[in-house]
């Protein structure tokens, strides 16, 4: 099983140094998270949604225009569409219709939405900025965590490697009787200890490769690689000062830009719910036309004559003329030309009592305004606050970096006096062990350190506009 452990592992490596695997560095990392993120794709969807909301309310101030047709069934006494009149029968018949509207005046409602909408369609975009920069600053933290999970990996190996050399050495003082049986037990315990933490270790390189995988919604996240810069920690130790953070943070960052924009749609809203008290204004105009089977047509005119009495004398029979007609219903493209009828009209409606709707909807629309001046000062005091939580946390990134640095150095010193005095069989391998292990801490803590460092920096490179960038 070990075997075929190792063999994987081979020829993964093989296929890596063939660039069978991509890799990726940070800024390939945050391009993917940008275009694969399912929070930014429904950032982007929200944008589209705005710009609908847009188009939709220009498109309002068009003509609105809707035709209609009805096909009717009149029984029992109904008027006749074709007479007019009153009649009892059974009559079918067509209405045709054409009608548009367009409003004229309503307050500069339609006008004052338009803005309000493209105003909103910017916060839109500043959303989807503040969304982008999240998930950038979550990549880089994603991104630091498996270099130094790899990192750590590496020191726990070449420990393992220095345990496995301390227990030859042990091994050799046993068999020349300078060193106790249980000295060299304690080493091999301490090379098991090796052995957890490289899984450990290697467990930690694995979360870290899922974490980021996620976030980038990478398709093939078992074959999936970073690229390993050099770390520049000197370069983390010197930044700008926090009045300069501050200033550009204020400037810059888009959620202060978000909520400046969210004013003006507040704003825009109170004009909005206001412009209700003017009148409106609307010009109609329409088409129509009727068809009806009750409508008759005479046609095939005939003259005849009947008989309307006799002559007094002769008894003859007196002959009228008189004209006779067959019937049929009229036509139905006759009868659409024939009632073709035009109306335009204004219509002027005047808003008197409407349930104090309008009042109510101007007092919550100046509330929304006033709520968006408090949440833009809360904004920007809680940018203020970030920043300076962001410097203070880098100032001890700092302080903790250089004391690792300096307990790394004496604790290596420490390990490598005692390595000489057990090798001389002075020491037993408790106190070499103890040695090791505070050296093995201390590099850990270096470590660590170092990432934490070069990560608060990149955090105050974020609130200055500085593209994220680890060396």
């Amino acid at each position: 099983m070990i075997l075929k452990k190792w063999f994987l592992i081979l020829l993964f490596i093989d296929g890596v140094a063939l660039g069978q695997t991509p890799i990726y560095d940070l800024q390939q990392c945050i391009e993917m998270a940008r275009t694969k993120n399912p929070t930014v794709l429904q950032a982007r969807l929200g944008l589209q949604i705005n710009q609908i909301q847009l188009d939709q309310s220009k498109a309002n101030r068009n003509p609105v225009v809707n035709s209609s047709a009805n096909h009717n069934y009149n029984f029992g006494r109904s008027i006749d569409v074709g007479t007019n009149q009153f009649v009892t029968r059974k009559i079918q018949s067509n209405n045709f219709s054409i009608t548009s509207a367009v409003t004229l005046f309503n307050g500069y409602q339609l006008q004052n939405l338009v803005k309000q909408n493209n105003v909103q369609l910017a916060v839109g975009k500043k959303d989807l900025e503040v969304i982008n920069n999240n998930i950038s600053l979550a990549v880089a933290n994603a991104y630091l965590q498996i270099l130094l999970a790899e990192e750590q990996l590496q020191t726990t190996i070449k420990q393992k490697e220095i345990t496995e050399a301390q227990l030859l050495r042990a091994k050799l003082l046993y068999e020349a009787g300078k060193m106790s049986r249980s000295s060299v037990v304690n080493i091999e315990a301490q090379l098991a200890g090796d052995d957890l933490a490289i899984v450990l270790s290697q467990n930690n390189v694995r979360s870290g490769y899922a974490q980021l995988t996620t976030l980038i919604q990478a398709e093939n996240y078992s074959s999936f690689l970073i690229d390993k810069p050099n770390i520049n920690a000197e370069r983390s130790l010197t930044v700008s000062e926090i009045t300069e953070v501050l200033e550009k943070a204020q400037s810059q960052m888009p959620e202060v830009e978000r909520e400046k924009l969210k004013m003006q749609t507040a704003m825009l809203g109170m004009k909005i719910s206001k412009g209700a008290y003017y009148p409106k204004l609307s010009l109609i105009a329409g088409l129509n036309t009727v068809y009806s089977e009750s409508r008759i047509e005479y046609v095939n005119q005939r003259l005849n004559e009947k008989r309307v009495g006799y002559t007094e004398v002769s008894r003859e029979y007196v002959l009228a003329p008189f004209y006779e007609y067959d019937t049929k219903v009229s036509p139905f493209g006759t009868q659409l030309k024939d009632n073709f009828g035009q109306n335009i009209s204004l219509s002027l409606s005047v808003p008197i009592y409407n349930n104090s709707r309008v009042k109510n909807n101007v007092k919550i629309s100046t509330m929304n305004y006033e709520i968006s001046k408090m949440l833009l000062d809360n904004t920007l005091s809680q940018l203020k606050n970030d920043v300076i939580q962001a410097y203070a946390n880098w100032e001890s990134a700092k302080a903790r970096f250089t004391s690792s640095l300096q307990n790394e150095k004496a604790q290596k010193l420490n390990f490598d006096f005692t390595k000489e005095r057990f090798d001389a069989g002075l020491l037993n391998s408790v106190e070499l062990l103890n040695a090791k292990n505070l050296w093995s801490t201390a590099q850990g803590n270096t470590i660590q350190a170092r990432y934490e460092l070069v990560f608060r920096r990149v955090i105050l490179d974020f609130y200055k506009g500085i593209p994220l960038s680890l060396q």
